[in-house]
């Protein structure tokens, strides 16, 4: 039959051996790749990168997420969607999903639960119907359940962050002429039974406690946002682009990302004025950042610049002569970490006296606020825990210095 009689009986082979998508018990590399033939039904991806809104914080009433398959099966396609919000997760529906778990949709329902960048639908309970999803806006009971119902909403929205970072952790390349894109942390509702008409939060209504709120929820998102770059990419987390993403305004979500970029080392690539630039800027978070990020990305060197900044930010240990120097206790804390974290399993014993003298000592004497917020005003430090988070810290500091050197 000679060449041509071959090809077709090896490729009638190949057909037989074809792996069935519907008897196989877990999909393999090569069951994958078969099934995103076109035309094989499973590789079309346009319908896995949809963008299903602050899906997570659906409120069905009773606390849950019932309804949850069904508005993600309603949601817009993808980014190309302009009325759709940016969740920071459509890059894994693209790409991700159709290669690994092209038979279901479990990658989308996870991405509904994490969502939190669209106002949370909420509706009351039977009770409150009268009242109810706003039928009288201008009923004040019917107000006041709304922002009672946001408020007891609001810590599960702020605590998403953290699990999308888990989610995407390094799974997005940074772009060196575009800047990184940070979700929207919404903590507002909307009402179903009046077409989706948004209700925002009243942050205020709590007094300081309230402004304070988004505070760290802003800079865990940032966090996650600065995770999901991939760490390996080469050339691509350069100490241009890292500047280039710097607002000219200090914010916590931005503090966050300071972090991340600390945690996967590339803030080795700033110089010490880089570093001093964000330090001058005074915003509590931003401080935080650079601090921890630094010696996260230096752990265990004991470098000498980067000790020097740590210990400029712990006032027990200048110098009498030493120009006053008003540090927040939050920073304070932080730079006590970062102490421990860069000279981690050093034993080095002039840190270690200093860490152990801390952990007793009040941090009172120097102490200016303790929220993160950025402000100036002086307070206890034990009104907030000051002292017990001082105290932690310190003790943090002394078991990374002589971590796995004890007998």
């Amino acid at each position: 039959r000679g060449a041509g009689g071959a090809r077709e009986d090896l490729l009638e082979g190949m057909s037989t051996r074809r792996p069935n998508p519907t008897t196989s018990a877990s999909p393999s590399a090569v069951d994958t790749r078969v099934r995103l033939v076109p035309g094989d039904g499973a590789g079309d991806t346009e319908d896995s990168d949809l963008d299903l809104g602050n899906g997570g914080n659906h409120d069905d009433g009773s606390g849950g997420n019932g309804q949850g398959n069904t508005q993600g099966e309603q949601g817009g396609s993808g980014d190309g969607d302009a009325t759709t919000a940016h969740d920071g997760m459509s890059h894994l529906a693209r790409f991700i999903g159709p290669l690994l778990f092209a038979r279901d949709l479990r990658l989308r329902e996870v991405r509904f639960l994490l969502g939190s960048s669209s106002p949370t639908p909420i509706s009351l309970s039977s009770e409150n119907d009268h009242a109810g999803d706003g039928s009288e806006t201008g009923d004040p009971e019917a107000v006041v359940a709304q922002q009672q119902r946001l408020w007891a909403l609001a810590p599960r929205t702020a605590a998403l962050a953290v699990g999308r970072g888990a989610f995407t952790l390094g799974t997005a390349r940074c772009r060196p002429t575009e800047t990184l894109k940070i979700p929207v942390l919404t903590l507002a509702g909307c009402l179903p039974t009046q077409r989706g008409a948004v209700v925002a939060l009243d942050l205020t209504a709590s007094g300081t406690a309230g402004a304070e709120f988004t505070h760290w929820p802003e800079f865990h998102n940032g966090v996650a946002s600065g995770l999901a770059l991939a760490a390996q990419a080469r050339g691509e987390l350069t100490r241009s682009w890292i500047l280039f993403n710097k607002p000219e305004t200090p914010s916590n979500a931005h503090a966050g990302v300071l972090l991340a970029l600390g945690i996967t080392g590339a803030l080795k690539q700033l110089s010490n004025t880089d570093l001093y630039r964000y330090l001058v800027q005074e915003h509590d978070l931003t401080t935080v950042a650079a601090l921890l990020g630094t010696a996260c990305a230096w752990r265990g060197s004991a470098k000498n610049d980067v000790a020097k900044m740590c210990f400029l930010h712990v006032p027990a240990v200048h110098p009498v002569a030493f120009p006053e120097v008003e540090v927040s206790l939050l920073a304070q804390s932080a730079a006590l970490v970062s102490i421990g974290l860069l000279y981690q399993q050093t034993s080095h014993r002039r840190t270690v006296e200093i860490v152990l003298r801390e952990i007793g000592a009040d941090p009172d004497r120097t102490s200016v606020g303790w929220g993160g917020g950025g402000g100036n005003e002086t307070q206890s430090a034990h009104s907030k825990g000051g002292r017990e988070g001082y105290a932690l810290c310190a003790g943090f500091a002394l078991g990374l210095t002589c971590l796995g050197v004890g007998k």
